[in-house]
Order: structure tokens, then C-alpha cells, then sequence
């Protein structure tokens, strides 16, 4: 039995590892009045891998307070600085970074 190729195609995927962002210098007060507005800043670093990263900060997990995503190249950094308003009781927020996938 003869066998006959009609057509082959041949693919190479580049494998890349994903981003390694972690987050450094947080700076927030330790105390503020009441009802007076506070800052917090934080950088998000790429140590490597891919580029489309983003952070987040959020009151108590459910809120977004402000994000950013897009291109951090290996090795650069991102910061971001909220202004949080006033509040009458304790602030607590987790602050998040990571990459993207496509």
C-alpha cells in the first residue's frame, strides 16, 4: 500500500514564563484623624516573564479603590500612590498585584 502526504504544516510555540510581580515599599500611616484624607503608595515590581501586569488596592476586599494594569517590562517598576478620604473608623485594605494572561 503506497500512502501519499497532501499537505503538512509545521508550528512552534514559544513558551515564555509569566510575570513574577510582587509588591514593595508599601507606605501608609499608622494613625490619621478622623474624617481627614490619607495616602498610600506601594510599588509593583516585574522581576521577570511576561509584561501585563496589574495591581489594586481594596477597602476590606470588596471596594476598589483604584487599579492599574498594562506593560511593566522585567526588571522595571510601577507606583502607585490613592488618596484615601476621610473615615470615622479603622481603614483596612489589601493591596494586590499580579500578571495577566491573554
Amino acid at each position: 500500500m503506497t500512502e501519499h502526504i497532501t499537505d503538512t504544516h509545521t508550528i512552534t510555540v514559544n513558551i515564555i514564563p509569566h510575570g513574577n510581580v510582587i509588591i514593595q515599599n508599601v507606605n501608609a500611616p499608622e494613625n490619621a484623624y478622623e474624617n481627614e484624607s490619607f495616602g498610600i503608595s506601594w510599588d509593583i515590581v516585574n522581576s521577570g516573564g511576561n509584561d501585563q501586569c496589574f495591581t489594586r488596592i481594596m477597602q476590606d476586599t470588596e471596594v476598589v479603590l483604584d487599579s492599574w494594569s498594562g506593560t511593566l517590562t522585567p526588571g522595571n517598576t510601577h507606583t502607585m500612590n490613592v488618596t484615601v478620604a476621610g473615615q470615622t473608623s479603622a481603614f483596612n485594605a489589601v493591596i494586590e498585584a499580579g500578571y495577566t494572561t491573554a
